[in-house]
């Protein structure tokens, strides 16, 4: 949706910093409202403090949550490399625990480290 499509349905004029938050809001409302639908509800809520504080809340929420899952694959490639460094399957699994086993090959990949058995054997039976 437009800046002046939701100006248009709800007859507010807003500044273009407060309608990257409501473009925000009505993308993670998801497929299940369409524009007037959530114009309409946003008319009906648009002085909520409440609504606003989760809105920030779980904006905040998902900035953790994409530290937490770049850590997570940084963590995986430094076991990734060190379990092909020593040869160590326990470091390999955690990696593989912390990615899940495509990821882990793809990563694998990416790093440029060759596959060995155990490897070849996962590839196999994802083909």
């Amino acid at each position: 949706m437009t800046k002046k499509e939701f100006e248009e349905r709800t007859g507010y004029t807003i500044p273009e910093d407060r309608y990257k938050e409501i473009e925000a809001m009505y993308l993670e409302a998801g497929e299940g409202i369409d524009k007037d639908a959530f114009c309409k509800d946003f008319k009906h809520h648009s002085d909520s403090v409440l609504l606003y504080r989760y809105y920030q809340q779980s904006t905040n929420l998902k900035e953790k949550l994409d530290d937490l899952r770049a850590e997570r694959l940084e963590t995986a490639r430094l076991l990734i490399k060190e379990a092909a460094d020593i040869d160590s399957a326990t470091l390999r699994n955690q990696a593989i625990k912390l990615l899940g086993h495509k990821t882990y090959l793809r990563e694998k990949i990416k790093l440029g480290i060759e596959f060995d058995a155990y490897d070849y054997e996962l590839v196999t039976e994802f083909l």
